[in-house]
C-alpha cells in the first residue's frame, strides 16, 4: 500500500545524553554542555545555504551506509566535548570526484488543437528511418503519450523526449507538465479553404488557438524555444515552395507580432516601482522580501526583449509523402526532404540549446551531478514499487555523492524534473517538496484519466469511440458520477473508478481507499483540486461516499457531512453578469483594488482558486420568503430548493470570500485584469484574506516567470473614477490623481478598512436595479437601512403595505443614527443575500431557458381527422 501521510522526520536535535560530561564536575559538565549547544546553532546559522554537508551532519540527518565507517572512526579520535570536534567530523567526510559528461538531453514538446496531427507525427518521427505503407490508426490522445529517441549530431549522441500533449481544453492537467529545458513545437493545420479565398492558410480560430499556446509557454519560460509546424500540406491545392512558404511566413509574422506585444506588455507591468506591490496598507513586502533593484530588473527586461527570437524554425509537413517544406533562407535547403530532416534539424536545435544552458554551459554536467542521478535510478530499479521518495531521504543521497549547498541540490532537481527523471511539486523550493514524486510518467498518466472523464462527457455520443487510451469502463465511471462531473465536483465513488487501473498497474494488486486517498491528495499538492465538504442525509449515499476504515473493514459514517473535491478547471458556472454590473454600488465603501497583468492563463487562475478555497463562502439556491416575518430588523430566511441543490457560487470567473469580517468579490475583469472588492463591519476587517491573495500572488509568480503585475487602488474622489498605483501610495506621502488630478495624502487612500460615508453619482438605472435586487432578498426596512449605510438613495419599489416609503425611513431615522457613521451588523448577511437572490434568478433564467428549447424541439402534435 502506498502512503503519503509519512511526512519528513524533523531535523534530530543534540541530546545531553549523547555528550559525554568530563570529569571537571557537574556543573562544569553543564557549561560545557550548554556552550556546545549555542555554538551548534550558530554553526547551523552560519551554514544554512552554504554547505549541505554541514548542515546535515550537525542536524544528524545524513548518516549514509557508505559512510558509517567513517564516521564511526573520526567520532572515536575527534573530542566531541569542543565545537572543533563537529568541524573535524564534517572535514573528515571523503569528498569523492566523479567524471563529468556532456549530455545533449531535451524533452520535445507536441503542443496544439485536437485533431491537428500532432499524434500522426509522433508516429512519424519514431518510425523513421522507415516509411509507412498505410497511416497508422491514430485515435484522440489521452493525457501526454511519451517516447524517446536518440540520434547522432556531429559524432555526439542526443537524446530527444518526444511529448505528445492532448490538445482538449479538458485536461488542464497538461500545463503543469510543461518544464524548462524543452523545444516546444506548435502544431496547427494547414487550410485548403483559406488559401483559395484568402491567401492566408490558416482561419482566425486557429490562429487564436496558437497564440494561446504562445501565451501559455512564455508565462512560464519566455525564453523557450518554439517550432512552427504546419501539418496537412497534401490538402493544400498548390503545394509549390513559394505558395506555402508565403503561407509559413504570415503566420510566423502575425505570431512573432503577438510575441512582441507580450514582451511590450511585460516591460511595461515590469516597470520599476518604489515599495511594495502589497494588497493591503503594510509598507514592507510580503515574507520580508526586498523590492527588485534598479540593475536588476533591467537585466530582467534586458532577458525578457531576447525573447521575440523564441521561434528557431517554421516547417509544413504532410504524414502521407513524408515530405517538409521550409520557411526562411536559413531552412530553405530543408525543403523536399522526408520528416527526418525535420528530426534531424530538432536534434540540433536541442544540441544548441545544451550548449546555451546558463546552469550547464557546453551541455556538461558535473559527476556528482550524474551520480546522483545514477544512484536514483539505481534505487528505482531496486525498488520498483516506491512511488514517493520523502526530501530527507533525497538529501541523503546528495550528500553521499558530494552535493555541499541546497542551491546546488535544487539545481540538479530541476534538472531531474526537466528529463522526466522526478517530479517536483515546487521547482524554486527544495523546503516545499516534503515528498518527490519518483514516477513523473505515471502521475501524469493519473492526473490525465481524471480530465479524460470530462473530455469524455463534453464528446457527442457518437465521437466517443474517437477517443482512445480510456483506463475505464464508461458505464461504470457514469454510475458513480452522478452527473456530479458537470457541476465541478469528483465523488469518492469515481475516483475508485478512474484511478483503479494505473495504480493497480503500478501496484500489480489492487489498490485499497488509502491508495486512492493518495492519488487525491497528490492531485491537492498539484492545486488541481481542493475538498469541500457537503451535507447529506442519505444513508447509503453515506457509506458509498465515506472511505473504508482498515481497522474495521468497512465504511464508519461518523457525520452527515461527506468529502467531495472540487475541480476549478472544470467549473460550469460563470459570474452573473447584474452581480458584476451592481458590485461597485455594493461595495464602494470597502477596498477596491485592481490587479493588472501581462497576460493571465487560465492556469494561473485555477492554481490561485486553490489557494484560497479556505476562504470561499459558499452560498446555495434559496427561494425568497417575503410574507408572515414579524421581525423586519431580521434579514429574511427563504425556502430550499431541492432541485436547485447543486447550484452554488463556486464559480469558473471570480470568488465569493468570507473573513471574519470581511467579504471579498475578486473576479477576472477582462482577459488580464482581475478586480478585488471588499466589504467590511469592522476597521481593517479584509486584512486578513488580503494578506494571504498577496501571499498566494507572490508564490505563483515565482512559477512563472513571463508574468508581470501592477496593483491599484481606487482614486478616494467620490467623483473619480481613477485608480492610483499601489507601489507609489505605499511609498509617498502625497500623491496625485493622474485621472481627476487632484493631490491625496497617502493615508485618505482606502487601502484597508471602512470608507467615508457618501456614494459616487451612480446612474439612475444602476440605482433602480440595485433597488429591486435589494427588495427581492430584503425586507424594506432592511433595504432602507441598508441604502443608508451605502449613502445612496432607495429606487427600489415600494413596501408591500400601505405605508409610504418615507414613514418607514422616519420610524427608522431614530434606530439607524448610529449606523450611519459606524457599521452596518447586517451588512455582510446582507451581502450574503444579495448573492442567493442573484443565484436564484441566474437559476430561474437558464431553467426557463433550457424549458423553452425543450418545447421548440418537440413534435408538434398532428391534429386527429374523424
Amino acid at each position: 500500500m502506498l502512503g503519503v501521510h509519512e511526512s519528513v522526520p524533523p531535523a534530530a536535535v543534540v541530546q545531553p545524553a549523547a555528550v559525554a560530561v568530563t570529569s571537571g564536575g557537574i556543573g562544569s559538565g553543564a557549561q560545557e554542555l550548554s556552550d556546545l549547544q549555542q555554538h551548534l546553532l550558530q554553526m547551523r546559522e552560519q551554514t544554512k545555504g552554504q554547505s549541505l554537508m554541514a548542515r546535515y551532519v550537525l542536524q544528524n540527518a545524513a548518516r549514509g551506509e557508505a559512510h558509517n565507517s567513517s564516521f564511526s572512526a573520526t567520532a572515536t579520535t575527534a573530542d566531541t566535548h569542543h565545537p572543533r570536534g563537529i568541524m573535524k567530523l564534517v572535514q573528515s567526510v571523503p569528498r569523492l570526484r566523479f567524471r563529468s559528461q556532456q549530455v545533449h538531453r531535451r524533452k520535445i514538446t507536441l503542443l496544439g488543437y485536437q485533431e491537428v496531427g500532432k499524434t500522426s507525427l509522433r508516429k512519424c518521427f519514431e518510425s523513421e528511418p522507415f516509411f509507412f505503407k498505410d497511416l497508422p490508426d491514430v485515435r484522440t490522445t489521452t493525457g501526454v503519450e511519451v517516447q524517446e529517441k536518440s540520434m547522432t549530431i556531429d559524432g555526439d549522441t542526443v537524446h530527444l523526449i518526444l511529448s505528445d500533449f492532448a490538445g482538449q481544453e479538458s485536461y488542464h492537467s497538461h500545463t503543469y507538465f510543461l518544464t524548462e529545458r524543452s523545444i516546444f513545437l506548435l502544431v496547427w493545420k494547414l487550410s485548403a479553404v483559406e488559401q483559395d479565398f484568402q491567401s492566408s492558410g490558416i482561419n482566425a480560430r486557429e490562429e487564436e488557438r496558437l497564440q494561446r499556446w504562445i501565451a501559455e509557454v512564455f508565462a512560464k519560460y519566455p525564453h523557450a524555444r518554439i517550432v512552427l509546424v504546419a501539418t496537412h500540406l497534401d490538402e493544400l491545392r498548390v503545394q509549390g515552395q513559394r505558395s506555402v512558404e508565403m503561407i509559413l511566413n504570415k503566420v510566423e509574422g502575425k505570431l512573432r507580432s503577438y510575441i512582441d506585444d507580450l514582451i511590450a506588455a511585460s516591460n511595461a507591468t515590469a516597470a520599476p516601482t518604489p515599495g511594495t506591490p502589497a494588497l493591503t496598507s503594510s509598507s514592507t513586502t510580503v515574507g520580508g522580501a526586498s523590492s527588485p533593484s534598479k540593475e536588476q530588473t533591467l537585466l530582467h527586461l534586458a532577458q525578457m526583449r531576447d525573447a521575440r527570437r523564441v521561434i528557431v524554425g517554421n516547417f509544413a509537413v504532410s504524414c502521407k509523402t513524408r515530405l517538409i517544406i521550409a520557411a526562411g533562407n536559413a531552412l530553405r535547403h530543408l525543403s523536399g526532404q522526408k520528416i527526418s530532416g525535420l528530426l534531424r534539424y530538432l536534434g540540433m536545435v536541442v544540441k544548441e540549446d545544451c550548449f546555451a544552458d546558463r546552469e550547464y554551459p557546453a551541455a556538461v554536467v558535473p559527476g556528482r551531478h550524474v551520480k546522483l542521478i545514477e544512484s536514483l535510478e539505481d534505487m528505482k530499479r531496486r525498488h520498483p514499487f516506491k512511488l514517493l521518495m520523502r526530501l530527507g531521504e533525497f538529501v541523503q543521497m546528495a550528500v553521499n555523492v558530494g552535493i555541499e549547498s541546497e542551491r546546488e541540490l535544487l539545481q540538479v532537481a530541476r534538472l531531474m524534473h526537466s528529463w522526466d527523471i522526478i517530479y517536483l511539486f515546487n521547482q524554486y523550493s527544495m523546503e516545499d517538496n516534503l515528498l518527490i514524486v519518483l514516477y513523473p510518467r505515471w502521475l501524469n498518466r493519473m492526473s490525465a484519466s481524471l480530465f479524460s472523464y470530462a473530455h469524455l462527457l463534453r464528446t457527442p455520443l457518437h465521437m466517443r469511440s474517437m477517443i482512445g487510451g480510456l483506463e475505464y469502463l464508461v458505464s461504470n465511471a457514469e454510475m458513480a458520477d452522478m452527473c456530479l462531473m458537470r457541476k465541478g465536483y469528483l465523488r469518492w465513488p469515481l475516483a475508485r473508478v478512474l484511478f483503479h487501473k494505473p495504480l493497480s498497474d503500478f501496484l500489480r494488486h489492487p489498490p485499497d481507499d488509502a491508495d486512492i486517498t493518495m492519488c487525491l491528495e497528490l492531485l491537492e499538492s498539484m492545486q488541481l483540486i481542493y475538498p469541500v465538504e457537503v451535507e447529506c442525509d442519505e444513508f447509503e449515499v453515506l457509506v458509498e461516499e465515506v472511505p473504508v476504515n482498515p481497522s474495521v473493514g468497512r465504511p464508519v459514517v461518523e457525520s452527515q457531512k461527506i468529502t467531495r473535491y472540487y475541480v476549478p478547471s472544470l467549473a460550469p458556472l460563470e459570474t452573473p453578469q447584474s452581480l458584476k454590473k451592481l458590485a461597485p454600488v455594493l461595495f464602494h465603501r470597502g477596498v477596491r483594488v485592481r490587479l493588472e497583468f501581462n497576460l493571465l492563463p487560465d492556469e494561473f487562475w485555477w492554481r490561485f482558486q486553490c489557494k484560497l478555497h479556505r476562504f470561499i463562502k459558499v452560498v446555495t439556491v434559496y427561494q425568497p420568503a417575503l410574507g408572515g416575518v414579524d421581525d423586519e430588523d431580521l434579514l429574511l430566511n427563504g425556502f430550499r430548493l431541492r432541485e436547485a441543490d447543486e447550484e452554488h457560487n463556486r464559480w469558473r470567473d471570480s470568488l465569493w470570500l468570507m473573513g471574519r469580517g470581511c467579504r471579498v468579490l475578486v473576479y477576472r475583469d477582462g482577459a488580464n485584469a482581475v478586480s478585488v472588492l471588499s466589504a467590511e463591519n469592522t476597521p481593517r476587517g479584509s486584512e486578513e484574506v488580503l494578506q494571504a491573495m498577496e501571499d498566494a500572488l507572490t508564490a505563483l509568480l515565482r512559477h512563472y516567470k513571463g508574468v508581470q503585475r501592477r496593483t491599484f487602488v481606487a482614486c478616494p474622489s467620490q467623483d473619480c473614477g481613477g485608480w492610483l498605483e499601489a507601489d507609489v501610495v505605499a511609498s509617498s506621502v502625497s500623491i496625485t490623481c493622474p485621472t481627476c488630478k487632484q493631490t491625496f495624502d497617502s493615508k485618505q487612500v482606502v487601502s484597508s478598512g471602512v470608507g467615508p460615508l457618501g456614494a459616487p453619482r451612480f446612474s439612475q438605472t444602476l440605482l433602480v436595479e440595485a433597488g429591486e435586487l435589494l427588495a427581492f432578498c430584503l425586507s424594506h426596512q432592511s433595504c432602507l437601512h441598508m441604502c443608508r449605510y451605502l449613502g445612496i438613495p432607495y429606487k427600489g419599489p415600494s413596501p408591500a403595505r400601505g405605508e409610504s416609503v418615507e414613514a418607514a425611513a422616519d420610524s427608522e431615522s431614530d434606530s439607524g443614527q448610529a449606523d450611519v457613521l459606524g457599521t452596518h451588523v447586517e451588512y455582510l448577511h446582507a451581502l450574503d443575500k444579495v448573492v442567493q437572490a442573484v443565484l436564484f434568478r441566474s437559476w430561474m433564467q437558464r431553467t426557463e431557458e433550457q424549458e423553452r428549447r425543450r418545447r421548440m424541439l418537440e413534435d408538434e402534435p398532428t391534429p386527429a381527422f374523424f
